[in-house]
């Protein structure tokens, strides 16, 4: 059997595909995963062992212009050429079915699938459809997504709510015993790339923090490689234990060993939160569209996490917030909330879905 995923180059687009791609081969051994991706992530492909059983394929990159008037023409040129690239893909792999997580690579895939009858899921990991995801509705055989409030923007029977696909190191890790430290550790994300106003407002909420309440924190925080030099021993002159890193890939493991996450809301965050159920102060990023709100706004709304807004964020009131979350009860009233909304069998579901599809185009004459 042959599987052909289309994914983005963005973590939050290519960990769920190469999830999805082992947790394929393992329900089916012997088949054969390929992934059709951009060249930036190239060098990451060629060493990560996510994609060790993988055969990759590439497309140009062609993100949908802002300016359609100025970059309109250059993007339709590379649309025209990836889809004569992804017939060549197609007929040099004859793939049994067509998965796509989304961007504009997905879009030849899914369309031409549906003209040779070859049956195609979408997968959206945002609360709402992504551009290039709205447009494949009407080819997609079926569109999986991550969170049920999605399900109401697709047409009747159309869409099947399965969960966001997470790397199986992450469900292997929240299933180990933890030992928890007598300090409340805080772990602090700004994103994949870092943030540096978010990392520069979050520094100087611990700065306001008294001496004795530092002391009875411990804090991890992932800053992104450009702002790490400013903050690898900052934190040791405010007397607080502590852990700065440029990026990790310990993530599981600082996931279940914390009581409070501070992070951006994208939709892979969103979903290892859930999974290991951790209470956060989600604070979206303002220029993803709605993508990233929308997805806070679940999470807070089912009371698993407090939001603020960027524009909204003062050293002050991020103190007024950690402050009451760390006090009384309420850190583990979220836990219990963020744990209902986990969706630890996403990469299983989507597998079934795939696996539906196929038996319903071999049942066709």
């Amino acid at each position: 059997m042959k599987i052909l995923i289309f994914a983005g180059p963005s973590g939050g687009h290519l960990f769920p595909a190469l999830a999805f791609a082992e947790y394929f081969r393992k329900k089916h051994p012997g088949s054969e995963c390929a992934l059709v991706v951009t060249p930036r992530v190239s060098s990451f492909l060629k060493t990560s062992l996510l994609a060790a059983d993988t055969k990759v394929f590439y497309l140009p990159e062609f993100p949908f212009p802002e300016s359609f008037l100025l970059k309109g023409p250059s993007f339709l040129l590379k649309l025209v050429q990836s889809f004569f690239k992804t017939n060549d893909i197609i007929r040099q792999m004859k793939p049994d079915a067509v998965v796509a997580f989304g961007t504009f690579v997905s879009v030849p895939g899914v369309i031409l699938g549906r003209l040779k009858n070859i049956p195609a899921v979408v997968h959206e990991q945002n609360i709402e459809l992504g551009r290039a995801n709205r447009m494949l509705v009407p080819f997609a055989a079926k569109v999986a997504v991550s969170f049920p409030p999605t399900l109401k923007r697709l047409p009747l029977k159309k869409g099947v709510c399965v969960g966001n696909v997470l790397r199986p190191d992450m469900l292997e890790a929240v299933k180990k015993p933890v030992t928890r430290g007598k300090k409340s550790q805080i772990l602090i994300l700004g994103g994949s790339q870092g943030s540096s106003p978010l990392n520069q407002k979050i520094f100087k909420t611990f700065q306001l923090f008294t001496p004795e309440e530092r002391g009875k924190l411990a804090v991890i925080h992932i800053t992104g490689t450009t702002d790490f030099p400013i903050y690898e021993h900052a934190y040791d002159g405010l007397g607080m234990e502590n852990e700065v890193f440029p990026f990790t890939d310990e993530m599981a493991a600082f996931f279940a060993s914390s009581d409070l996450v501070i992070a951006r809301a994208g939709a892979g965050t969103i979903s290892e939160l859930l999974l290991f159920g951790l209470p956060s102060i989600l604070i979206p990023y303002p220029h993803a569209g709605s993508h990233q709100m929308q997805n806070a706004f679940y999470v807070a709304e089912n009371g698993a996490a407090k939001i603020i807004e960027e524009s909204r964020l003062t050293p002050e009131l991020l103190k007024r917030e950690m402050k009451d979350l760390l006090s009384g009860g309420a850190l583990e009233r979220m836990r219990v909330e963020a744990k209902k909304l986990a969706q630890p069998d996403a990469g299983e579901n989507l597998v079934r879905e795939v696996d539906r599809l196929l038996e319903v185009s071999r049942s066709q004459p």
